[in-house]
């Protein structure tokens, strides 16, 4: 969510910001899930951790499914007709000066 919001300050669409915040997370996202996918599969075979191990790697997919797919789909369907798409003004005056810019809105 702070991508998107980064993205509206910035003058995106709502879009575009979402767009571009899943693009720029996409490959962290998969890598880290990924390696702890791989790395959590030997110990599928073993008699004692097995069902703990299932319950990570599927734990894993899920949450990775949720911040790449239905967290930015969500956010676009809550807040697509509210004013500045969820932006509240305290934050978008902050995120502004941070980074030294005027805040504007489309």
């Amino acid at each position: 969510m702070d991508f998107i919001q980064l993205g509206l300050l910035r003058g995106l669409s709502l879009e575009e910001a979402i767009l571009n915040s899943v693009s720029v997370r996409l490959r962290p996202i998969l890598l880290t899930s990924g390696a702890a996918v791989l790395g959590a599969i030997p110990i599928t075979l073993d008699t004692v951790f097995g069902g703990m191990a299932w319950s990570l790697i599927f734990g894993l997919i899920v949450s990775t499914l949720f911040s790449l797919f239905v967290i930015p789909v969500t956010y676009n369907v809550v807040y697509a007709n509210k004013p500045n798409h969820g932006l509240p003004d305290n934050i978008r005056k902050k995120l502004a000066a941070s980074l030294g810019q005027e805040p504007t809105m489309p």
